[in-house]
């Protein structure tokens, strides 16, 4: 629907409008099972998958369920190639992230073993980054957005220019001449548009599955990526491990983000018990970008929790991706008519699903409201 506007977006499910319209379908319904979740079993932790992942774990934290966090595997792939980039294997670096689900930054990378150990490689990577862009040999690194980033903030985002690029204003406008888009990202939504086609197809197939009709698929070895299994593990078990990212209520882990923002840190992982580690201040450039996504996710959790449409209007149209306020409110219009009966609450909020009908307030808990 974004796209009837002109509005192009290379994922659409973290932010722009598919990820606030994202938001407004699911929010209820996850708060509603996390007040189950919290009647049932308080002491569960409740894991979240699904995007708009920081817009998700706000929601439940703030106003269902404390013990939440989401996984992405975003970062660690995005350790991955930024290891083989270097020419190291990933046990040879170690490196630390911090910021939002899908605009998350780089803040240190540094040699991990041998008599180099220690070692700054942040200097070596800006200097790869700058090379890959002007060279035509494939890299991971040869990502135009990430480098333009890199050169504008200093730090080096992930995970991938068809998320981080969504964030700003100015670099998903289509070009006049052929209608793609610059900066190398046609590719990118095309992907998606692809993967989005193959949805029906895919559930038909799971169903097939679920009955017993057509055989499961292989799992192969390594595919467990947001590393649940370990968790898991370590929460029963009392086995410590550190994460790389977990997304988690900030309160103080990053002080110049809002105490109420659902961050991506590293965590320390243990019986029953999972710690975001404090990572210091961002810069304030990135600080101001993060902030200002927070306060639009914030006005969209309230939309969905409230059932009103004048907020939801208002996280549309605060949306770097969408012109003005007309478009807004069309955009809007045209999700509810689209997505009945899951955005019908926004005009009548005595037909939200009853299941999440107990989950509509306007205000969190005492100690949610600044991130726990």
């Amino acid at each position: 629907m974004p796209l009837r506007y002109g509005i192009r977006q290379t994922v659409g499910d973290s932010v722009g409008p598919g990820g606030v319209l994202r938001a407004l379908r699911q929010v209820p319904e996850l708060v509603a099972i996390g007040r189950d979740v919290e009647d049932l079993a308080p002491q569960a932790w409740m894991i979240n998958y699904a995007n708009p992942l920081t817009a998700n774990v706000r929601a439940i934290s703030g106003w269902a369920h404390e013990r939440v966090i989401g996984l992405c595997h975003g970062t660690m792939h995005s350790a991955i190639e930024i290891a083989g980039a270097l020419e190291l294997p990933r046990s040879a670096i170690d490196v630390e992230f911090a910021g939002l689900n899908h605009l998350c930054w780089l803040l240190s990378v540094k040699r991990s073993q041998g008599p180099g150990a220690g070692e700054d490689l942040y200097p070596e990577l800006r200097s790869r980054v700058r090379s890959a862009v002007q060279s035509s040999a494939p890299s991971p690194l040869a990502a135009p957005v990430a480098a333009d980033l890199l050169d504008l903030f200093g730090l080096y985002p992930v995970p991938g220019d068809r998320h981080v690029a969504e964030f700003f204003g100015w670099y998903l406008a289509a070009d006049e001449a052929n209608g793609e888009l610059p900066w190398q990202l046609q590719p990118g939504l095309d992907a998606t548009i692809g993967y989005i086609n193959e949805k029906t197809d895919l559930w038909d197939k799971l169903h097939e599955q679920a009955d017993g009709r057509i055989p499961l698929d292989e799992v192969q070895a390594g595919q467990e990526a947001e590393r649940l299994v370990s968790i898991s593990e370590s929460l029963i078990t009392g086995h410590e491990i550190a994460e790389l990212a977990v997304n988690l209520p900030n309160g103080r882990l990053i002080p110049n983000l809002p105490p109420h923002a659902v961050v991506e840190v590293p965590a320390a992982i243990g019986a029953n018990s999972i710690k975001g580690i404090a990572t210091g201040p961002l810069p304030d450039g990135i600080a101001a970008v993060l902030s200002s996504r927070v306060n639009q996710q914030e006005i969209t959790v309230r939309a969905a929790l409230s059932a009103s449409a004048e907020l939801a209007v208002q996280a549309l149209a605060l949306d770097p991706l969408v012109s003005d306020t007309r478009t807004a409110r069309a955009i809007l219009t045209d999700a509810i008519e689209a997505h009945r009966p899951w955005l019908d609450y926004l005009e009548r909020p005595d037909t939200v699903p009853g299941s999440a009908r107990s989950a509509l307030t306007t205000e969190p808990g005492p100690a949610r409201a600044a991130g726990g």
